[in-house]
Formats: C-alpha cells, sequence, structure tokens
C-alpha cells in the first residue's frame, strides 16, 4: 500500500474495511505515531500495517472472528500492536505456520517480539512490540 499520503489510522481502517461485513473491526492508533512519523522512517510504519494485516487475516481464516479490535500505540521507544478477537482462540500450541512467520520476520526486524493467548472473555490477543529506530 502507499503509506505516504495516508495516516496510519486511515490506512488500517481501509484495510480493516476489506473484511467487512464478516467481521467488523475497531481501529485505534495514538495520535502521536502520526505526528512523529518522520522520525520513525517508512519501515516501521509499513511493518505495522503489515502485522496488522496478518492478525486480521487469521482472525478471520482461522478464529472466524465476527468482530477484532485494533490498538496501535506509543509507549516509550517501543511500538505496541495489540489485536484482540471474539473468535476461537489461541491454539493449544503455536504452530509455525506462514502467519507466525510473517510476525516473527517483522518483529525481529525492529527487535521486538510479539505473542498469541486467549482473551479472557474468549477470542484470541495479539501483542506485538517494535523497537522504534534511534
Amino acid at each position: 500500500p502507499d503509506l505516504h499520503d495516508v495516516d496510519l489510522q486511515t490506512a488500517l481502517e481501509d484495510l480493516a474495511a476489506q473484511y467487512e461485513p464478516a467481521m467488523g473491526t475497531s481501529v485505534q492508533v495514538s495520535p502521536e505515531l502520526d505526528s512523529r512519523r518522520a522520525e520513525f522512517g517508512d519501515d516501521i510504519v509499513l511493518a505495522v500495517y503489515r502485522v496488522v494485516e496478518q492478525c486480521l487475516m487469521n482472525a478471520a481464516q482461522h478464529g472466524r472472528a465476527q468482530h477484532t479490535r485494533v490498538s496501535v500505540s506509543l509507549d516509550g521507544s517501543l511500538i505496541v500492536i495489540t489485536v484482540t478477537d471474539d473468535g476461537s482462540g489461541a491454539p493449544g500450541s503455536r504452530r509455525q505456520g506462514l502467519g507466525s512467520a510473517v510476525l516473527t520476520t517483522w518483529t525481529r526486524l525492529f527487535d521486538g517480539e510479539w505473542s498469541l493467548s486467549n482473551g479472557i472473555q474468549g477470542g484470541a490477543v495479539v501483542r506485538v512490540t517494535l523497537q522504534v529506530p534511534a
């Protein structure tokens, strides 16, 4: 996607719209991310987009979620991405598939990490951290 001419909130809302009406998604991006975007660089913005894309795809395909919530925020020098859904939840063991490989690749590029767990009220929760480049 061309992420140069659009803010991250709009780009992620457009991405989420691709899954409607089967799966409704709310997106919340910290305004600070877009106001400081120039100092972060284009690569990490693309990483955020690709991580969210993979999480939404997995929620729709594997979890059969009807609702997802995406949150992207800044915590010191970390970008924190949290995607929750109301689908079937996390599998008992994390299998290494294409989705896992995509998340692992992006997190390694930005000295981050990711986790997949079951939500308190069911569904799955994916939490990703990416280190903002110095």
